[in-house]
C-alpha cells in the first residue's frame, strides 16, 4: 500500500466513498449516542459548578492540542492522499515534529495554568487534562483518513466513547469525583490511540520517529497556516467559555459549556462528511469538472443533515434540554436555539473551507478563519458584559456567518465555485418541516406519549424528520440524487450538468 502509485480517482470513488461515509455515519451515531449518555451523567452527576470547571479546561487544552499538532494532520492527509507512495517517509518525520512540539507545548501549558489565577481546583483539573497533550502528539487518523480507510478510524472513535462512557457511569457519583472525570477522556484517547497505531503497524506502514529539521522547514511552511487556521476555529468555539470562565458565575459557566457540548454533538456529522470526503476533494485536484461536480455534491450532502439538526434544535429547546441535562438546565434553552442557528451556518460552509486546504488555499483559509476568530473575541468582549451567556451565544453566531462569508466567498473568487441554491433549499425545508411539527404539537396541547420523556421527543423527531425527507425531495428531488448518489451509491466522476 506504501509503495503503490496513487489511486485513479475515476469509477472506484464510488465504492470507497460509500463504504467510508458509512462506516464514519455508525461510527458517529454509536459515539453521539454514547457521548450523549455520558454528558448528560456527568451534568446531573457533578452539577453545573463542577461541569463548568471541566468545560473551562477543556477548552484552554484545545489551544495547546492545536500547537502539538500543528496542523500536520490535515497537511499529511493531503499530501498521502495525494501520493501514497510518501506515506512510509512522511509519517515517521510528522511523529518527529509532533514530539519536539510536545516538549515545548507542555512547558507552555504548564506556566499558563500556574498562572491562570484560578482557584486550586481548577489548575489541578487543567493539569490531569494535559495528559491529553501526550495522546494528540501520537493519533494517526490522518493517515488512515488519506488511505481511505476510514472503518479502522470509526472503530477507534467508537471504542474511545466507549470507554468514557463506562468509565463515567462506573466511577462518577458526585461533585466530589471531579479530578476522575478530568482523567477519563485523556485514559481513554490514550488506550484507543494504541490500538490504532498497533493497526498500523498490521498495515505495514512504518511510524518510528524520525527527527529531520531540514524537512520539517518545508512542512510547516504548509502545514502553519492550516494550524492558525485550526487555532481560530477553536478559539471561536472556545474563546466564550474561556471568557466566561473569567466574567461569569460558575453556574451560567457551568449552563453554557452544556449547550455548547450539544453544539459539538450537533455538528458531530460535519466532521463525518469532512472526513469521508475531504479526500475526494483533494484527490480531484486540479481537474476543474470533478472539483465543481464534488464541490456541489459536498455543499448538498453537508446540509442533507445540517439542516435538519439545526431545525430540530430551534423548535424544541427545551425538551432536548430537559432530557439530556435535567429540568436544572433548561434556562439555557434561548442558548441553545443561537447554537443550532450557528451550526447551520457552519455546515454551509464547510464545503467551502475543507476546498480551500484540500486545492492548496490553505494561507486564504487561515485569514478568513482569523478574522473569525479575532471577531469572535471582540463581540464576546462586548455581549458577555451587557447580555452574559445568551451575549456570548450571539457573538459565536455572528462570527460564524463572518466566517461563511469569508469562506465562501474565497471559493467564489478563486475557483469559481458556488452552490448557494441546494443549501437554502434544504434550509427552508428544513425550517418548514420542524415548524409544521411544533405547530400541530401545540394545536394537539402537546399530547402524551407512553414512556419515558425521551420517547416523546424522539417521536416528535423522527416525525419532523421524515416531513422534511418528503418535503425535500419533493421540491428538489433530482437535485438531491447526486449527492444521494454521492454518499450513498455508485458515484462516477462526470462533469456537472
Amino acid at each position: 500500500m506504501t509503495d503503490g502509485a496513487p489511486e485513479p480517482t475515476g469509477a472506484s470513488t464510488g465504492p470507497r466513498v460509500l463504504g467510508n461515509f458509512l462506516y464514519l455515519l455508525l461510527a458517529q451515531v454509536i459515539s453521539a449516542a454514547a457521548g450523549v449518555v455520558s454528558t448528560a451523567f456527568l451534568a446531573r452527576k457533578l452539577g453545573t459548578d463542577a461541569y463548568g470547571i471541566l468545560g473551562f479546561g477543556t477548552a484552554i487544552l484545545s489551544y495547546f492540542g492545536l500547537l502539538v499538532a500543528l496542523g500536520t494532520d490535515v497537511y499529511g492527509m493531503r499530501e498521502m492522499a495525494q501520493d501514497r507512495r510518501r506515506i512510509g517517509w512522511l509519517v515517521p518525520r510528522i511523529l518527529g515534529l509532533r514530539l519536539t512540539l510536545l516538549g515545548v507545548v507542555s512547558i507552555a501549558y504548564v506556566i499558563v495554568v500556574a498562572r491562570l489565577g484560578q482557584p486550586e481546583e481548577v489548575r489541578i483539573v487543567l493539569v490531569i487534562q494535559g495528559l491529553g497533550l501526550f495522546v494528540t502528539a501520537f493519533t494517526l487518523d490522518f493517515v488512515f483518513q488519506a488511505i481511505q480507510r476510514m472503518g479502522v478510524i470509526a472503530i477507534r472513535q467508537v471504542m474511545a466513547a466507549g470507554l468514557v462512557l463506562v468509565a463515567v457511569v462506573v466511577l462518577i457519583h458526585s461533585a466530589r469525583d471531579i479530578y476522575i472525570a478530568a482523567a477519563i477522556p485523556p485514559v481513554a484517547l490514550a488506550l484507543s490511540a494504541a490500538w490504532l497505531a498497533s493497526r498500523l503497524r498490521r498495515e505495514a506502514i512504518s511510524f518510528a520517529i524520525e527527527f529531520d529539521p531540514a524537512t520539517w522547514r518545508l512542512m510547516l511552511r504548509a502545514a502553519i497556516p492550516i494550524a492558525v487556521a485550526q487555532l481560530m476555529n477553536s478559539l471561536f468555539f472556545n474563546i466564550d467559555i474561556v471568557m466566561l470562565g473569567f466574567m461569569a458565575s460558575p453556574h451560567q459557566l457551568g449552563l453554557y459549556v452544556a449547550m455548547s457540548r450539544l453544539l459539538q454533538i450537533a455538528i458531530v456529522f460535519g466532521g463525518l462528511i469532512v472526513g469521508a470526503l475531504a479526500p475526494v476533494l483533494a484527490a480531484a485536484w486540479p481537474q476543474e469538472a470533478q472539483m465543481r461536480a464534488r464541490y456541489r455534491d459536498f455543499v448538498a450532502a453537508a446540509m442533507l443533515f445540517g439542516a435538519p439538526i439545526a431545525a430540530l434544535g430551534i423548535a424544541y429547546p427545551v425538551e432536548i434540554i430537559r432530557v439530556v441535562f435535567g429540568d436544572g438546565f433548561v434556562g439555557a434553552a434561548p442558548v441553545l436555539q443561537l447554537h443550532m442557528a450557528t451550526a447551520a451556518i457552519a455546515y454551509a460552509g464547510l464545503a467551502a473551507g475543507t476546498a480551500l486546504v484540500a486545492w492548496h488555499d490553505q494561507t486564504a483559509h487561515m485569514v478568513v478563519q482569523g478574522v473569525g476568530g479575532i471577531s469572535n473575541v471582540l463581540f464576546n468582549l462586548v455581549l458577555i458584559p451587557r447580555y452574559g451567556i445568551q451575549g456570548a451565544a450571539v457573538a459565536t453566531l455572528m462570527s460564524q456567518i463572518l466566517i461563511f462569508l469569508g469562506l465562501g466567498g474565497r471559493a467564489l473568487v478563486r475557483f469559481r465555485m458556488v452552490a448557494l441554491v441546494p443549501a437554502l433549499r434544504l434550509v427552508a425545508v428544513a425550517g418548514v418541516a420542524f415548524a409544521a411539527i411544533r405547530l400541530a404539537d401545540a394545536a394537539l396541547g402537546h399530547p402524551p406519549v407512553p414512556g419515558p420523556a425521551v420517547v416523546g421527543f424522539l417521536v416528535r423527531a423522527a416525525a419532523g424528520g421524515a416531513l422534511y425527507v418528503a418535503l425535500a425531495w419533493l421540491v428538489g428531488g433530482a437535485q438531491l440524487r447526486r449527492p444521494v448518489e454521492f454518499l450513498f451509491a455508485r458515484f462516477r466522476a462526470r462533469p456537472p450538468g
